[in-house]
């Protein structure tokens, strides 16, 4: 079976003297890279591997981490990984990964345990506490929280499924 990656970083800006990194997320993802991960970094450089492992990765707020790669350890090494992308193995990505890919939501149908279908999601909205679906449901904007505590998972056909607490969502001529 083929290896499937997934487009989880970038590369922003070296850190220090050292080889450190700094990666943002990127697609609404949180940070997700760790240590002993190991990634691919494209476009490949020519005389060195596209491949790398973590040797340890802190958040530093937001989408952002400093990383060290354990075969990165000057700044020289490191400011040739600059505005490179940072490919990781779904394997190795959490399974509720799929959740979180903004662009990926864009269209897929959500339902809750007891409200049944809410509508589909039209924009996934970064807020500074929790994402917010925004769902379009037979023309009307419904708003729904997203906390991880509220996430069930994915249906057998691609719906996303929701265990909402009373009162989170209101449902127009409800």
């Amino acid at each position: 079976m083929r290896t499937r990656w997934k487009t989880i970083a970038r590369v922003v800006k070296t850190h220090a003297k050292s080889g450190e990194v700094v990666v943002e997320s990127v697609h609404g993802l949180p940070p997700l890279l760790a240590g002993g991960m190991e990634v691919a970094l494209v476009p490949p450089a020519l005389k060195t591997s596209r491949y790398h492992t973590v040797a340890q990765a802190d958040a530093q707020g937001g989408p952002a981490q400093l990383v060290a790669f354990e075969n990165v350890t000057s700044l020289s090494e490191a400011s040739e990984l600059v505005g490179k992308t940072v490919l990781a193995r779904l394997d190795d990505l959490p399974a509720t990964v799929a959740l979180m890919d903004r662009d990926a939501l864009v269209g897929a149908c959500v339902r809750d345990r007891t409200l049944g279908l809410l509508g589909t999601i039209s924009e996934v909205m970064a807020g500074p506490a929790q994402d917010v679906y925004v769902l379009d449901r037979n023309g009307a904007e419904v708003l729904a929280p997203v906390l991880p505590e509220f996430i069930v998972g994915r249906d057998d056909d691609g719906s996303v499924l929701l265990d909402l607490p009373e009162g989170a969502v209101a449902l127009e001529g409800e």
